[in-house]
């Protein structure tokens, strides 16, 4: 995997029971390799869990690792 040169990995997140029958709140993305990111806030709200760990586990998905089960 590590042929990838361009990559934009997307979180997003909302409000509601579940995602997708909630309202789109806020969006991030960060683009691989260069770590460059974008954030847009389309809500005001205080979320309820905090998501920073997703880069790391991005790359480390790219680097081929997997999670344990």
């Amino acid at each position: 995997m590590s042929d990838f040169k361009n990559l934009i990995f997307m979180d997003c997140e909302a409000n509601g029971k579940c995602p997708s029958m909630g309202k789109l709140t806020e969006f991030g993305a960060v683009a691989y390799p260069s770590k460059a990111t974008f954030h847009g806030v389309l809500v005001e709200h205080h979320p309820v869990h905090d998501a920073m760990g997703n880069l790391e586990a991005f790359e480390r998905l790219i680097k081929g690792d997997r999670p344990k089960l």
